[in-house]
């Protein structure tokens, strides 16, 4: 009942009515001349708040100082390094900064955020919470962006951070705000883990401020069994970081969806919240969501079941939590194919009149498109018929939705047309190759792995066709420029071992599916940027993004057939663009840092896709670029990091010209990156006797309510934290509920105790361990 209701079933009735707007009262300028969108009307060249630019995440700036006339005289205009040491910690640095009133806004080390002078580069404040790390994500640069508030007076920038909390910083001064939280932060974690197997939470994408409400969603940790913890989003008080709603994706009894996991699953099922940036349209308040597969995301026999609001688009009322509508994209999803891209919040123009839109693309190559006020798709949606089977009892949904238009962006599934065929020899050594999996249609069902078998084919892989770096879309013409890459994977399935797991199949073996000799599977071209009339639902155009790599140019098996490298694409690259009046921009990369890619960065001419300037960056560009006016100049500034490389900010300029004047003779060098607490703390020297010193005084006196660890006492942790003189302060003054202990300690004592505290227990060193995020591969 629930499936053939769909998107429309969830439709509050008060708003029934559609919200399109007749041409002749959207006013001229835009659209092919039939009015201009929310986004041209709200837009400030000299702010860029959200991850997209605009709270629809359109990723679109009407600007053209660079222009296809000028692009070629684009040169470095300043660079801010984040983290020069090149360690495994920043080396997949995706953030894309924030502008407000002249200064950028990024994610920085320890959890914290930096500001930066937009016209030179410099640094203006940085701040790090305290502890700088209290949870298992890492202490990495991977956050994707920042959110930010103001109410004319007092303005906050907000961390979703990746050890699971959200934090409120002070825009002008980089202090704490105190008001929210009573510290500057919330542990995310409170109001979700409690009673339940996983007790972790992160976040690699931002907030977004709707009003005066945050609404956060986190990610669980991985669970071992079939109990986890569900991903549920939540809106807070931005003020004063009070919790003001929640709303359960895994829905529980009595809440619409519940029936939808079956044999009671919703008790344990987890995840199923939000990977990516979520979207918002101020003007009605409402929240756009895409989310994530459920729990055992190759496996559903312990959740039978459609799995609401796993894998769907969600739209949530940001003041209420109330749900408005909803489309669920994969039915009881096994193959990890979660919602990745940010939905984009967008008009279109149909039979002479303006809707406001809302597409998600998704990893598949399908491109979902709905009136964002009711929920109705633009074009219908067939539920068509899949392929049954796998594993004993596993409860397949017999059939997946399909949108009839747009054509998906990319081949799905299997077809031996498509191997690879540069010679006889290659193609039947790809034929030979792939006996060893189970494939067929889009939707095929996973199977146990056995020797001969290696798993199911994933076409396109759960890593995309389109992922997290999205797509834009031009408000004066509607049409979409959505990067894809063309790289299958494979995921199969192990009884699971009682002594180590609750759940009847685990995965086994997940891996990229590469061709014979180490060369792609499938022929070329493997990525793209295709151009999508979002009026019409046509692809106008598609290129291929890059060119083959060295690796395959230099291919023994190639040599001698007169390819054509340059119309191959670089295999296995991702990048975020940016689109402005004439031009969009993109890497060559984005990928995991490691992986295939260069360090090109090029502009293409909007109309066709042609190149019209390129440049090698210091390294990968690993974030989304964006882009703004300041004094006059037009900036374009992307993130790049590599392996062993400085994790940086470039800013582009024509010329090279800034606030800084032009550019020295020998180009834009290398900046050193602000000191952090952590290396500060590392430098600290303590002997033996001040430790033993330090232990004896904490454990008479601190330990009664900080814990013998630390951090399991009823007062705050005190696990993670890198500053020194803070701690003597409150040690000696006491702050809050904590006494003042001067009078009872020499200043001696004092200090030992607070490098006892730093040395005991310093954050934890996470750097390259464990396997890359989920959605990265």
């Amino acid at each position: 009942m629930l499936r053939k209701l769909g998107a429309a079933a969830a439709v509050t009735a008060a708003l029934s009515l559609s919200l399109s707007l007749p041409v002749s009262a959207a006013g001229t300028g835009g659209g092919r001349g039939l009015g201009v969108t929310s986004t041209l009307r709200s837009y400030d060249p000299g702010a860029w708040t959200y991850w997209g630019g605009d709270a629809g995440q359109t990723r679109y700036a009407p600007l053209d100082q660079i222009n296809r006339k000028t692009v070629n005289r684009l040169k470095v205009a300043w660079r801010w390094s984040a983290d020069t040491s090149g360690s495994p910690s920043s080396n997949n640095y995706k953030s894309t900064p924030l502008l407000v009133d002249g200064v950028l806004y990024m994610p920085w080390v320890n959890n914290g955020m930096a500001a930066i002078d937009a016209g030179t580069g410099k640094t203006l404040w940085t701040y790090e919470p305290q502890p700088v790390d209290m949870g298992a994500g890492g202490a990495s640069l991977a956050p994707r962006s920042l959110a930010y508030w103001t109410d004319g007076r007092e303005r906050r920038v907000i961390h979703n951070s990746l050890d699971g909390r959200l934090i409120s910083v002070d825009a002008r001064t980089g202090k704490a705000d105190p008001a929210f939280g009573g510290r500057g932060w919330i542990d995310l974690r409170k109001g979700l883990t409690e009673g339940r197997a996983v007790t972790d939470v992160r976040s690699v994408s931002p907030a977004i401020v709707v009003g005066d409400v945050i609404v956060a969603q986190v990610i669980p940790g991985g669970a071992r069994n079939k109990e986890a913890t569900p991903g549920n989003f939540r809106g807070f008080d931005v003020r004063t970081g009070k919790l003001l709603w929640t709303f359960n994706v895994v829905p529980q009894p009595g809440e619409f969806g519940n029936e939808t996991w079956e044999n009671g699953s919703w008790a344990w099922a987890g995840n199923s919240g939000a990977w990516t940036m979520m979207s918002a349209d101020p003007e009605t308040g409402y929240v756009y969501f895409a989310t994530d597969t459920p729990s055992n995301d190759f496996g559903g026999v312990e959740r039978p079941g459609d799995n609401l609001f796993a894998e769907s688009l969600l739209v949530l009322d940001s003041k209420t939590r109330k749900r408005v509508w909803h489309f669920q994209t994969v039915h009881h999803g096994i193959w990890d194919y979660d919602n990745p891209a940010a939905p984009i919040l967008h008009d279109i123009v149909r039979n002479g009149r303006r809707i406001k839109a809302v597409t998600q693309l998704t990893k598949q190559g399908f491109i979902f498109t709905f009136d964002r006020i009711t929920g109705k798709p633009i074009w219908p949606i067939e539920e068509r018929p899949v392929p049954q089977g796998g594993v004993p009892g596993e409860k397949l949904s017999p059939t997946q939705p399909f949108p009839t238009w747009p054509l998906p962006l990319l081949a799905q599934g299997y077809s031996e047309d498509r191997l690879i065929d540069f010679t006889p020899e290659l193609r039947a050594q790809a034929v030979e190759l792939m006996k060893q999996y189970n494939k067929g249609p889009i939707y095929t069902p996973l199977v146990e792995v056995k020797p001969g078998l290696r798993g199911t084919l994933i076409n396109p892989g759960y890593g995309g066709g389109p992922n997290w770096n999205g797509a834009s879309v031009d408000p004066t013409t509607n049409i979409m420029y959505v990067p894809i890459r063309h790289k299958p994977n494979a995921a199969g399935l192990a009884k699971g071992d009682p002594a180590r797991t609750n759940m009847a199949y685990v995965q086994s073996g997940n891996h990229v599916v590469m061709g014979p000799q180490g060369l792609p599977l499938f022929k070329p071209p493997w990525s793209e940027v295709v151009a999508v009339d979002m009026d019409t639902g046509r692809h106008l155009w598609r290129i291929p993004l890059g060119t083959a790599s060295e690796q395959i140019r230099k291919h023994k098996a190639l040599q001698g057939l007169k390819l054509d490298f340059d119309s191959m694409g670089m295999f296995d690259v991702r990048p975020s663009p940016v689109l402005t009046k004439e031009l969009f921009f993109l890497g060559e990369s984005g990928n995991l840092t490691g992986g295939t890619g260069t360090n090109k960065f090029r502009a293409y001419d909007k109309r066709n896709g042609k190149v019209l300037f390129e440049t090698a960056l210091p390294a990968y560009v690993t974030g989304a670029p964006m882009t703004y006016m300041h004094k006059g100049r037009q900036y374009v500034v992307v993130a790049v990091s590599g392996t062993g490389k400085p994790a940086e900010l470039v800013a582009l300029t024509l010329d090279g010209m800034s606030d800084n004047g032009a550019p020295p003779p020998g180009g834009i060098q290398l900046a050193a990156a602000p000191p952090a607490s952590t290396q500060a703390a590392a430098r600290i020297e303590a002997t033996p006797q001040e430790l033993a010193l330090g232990k004896a005084q904490y454990d008479g006196k601190c330990a009664l309510c900080h814990g013998a660890n630390g951090g399991e006492g009823p007062a705050p942790s005190l696990r993670g934290r890198t500053d020194l003189a803070n701690i003597t302060r409150v040690v000696a003054q006491g702050q809050g509920e904590m006494p003042a202990l001067g009078s009872a300690m020499s200043a001696g004592e004092i200090q030992a105790v607070a490098k006892y505290v730093l040395k005991t227990w310093p954050p934890a060193q996470r750097a390259g361990r464990g396997p890359p995020p989920r959605e990265e591969e």
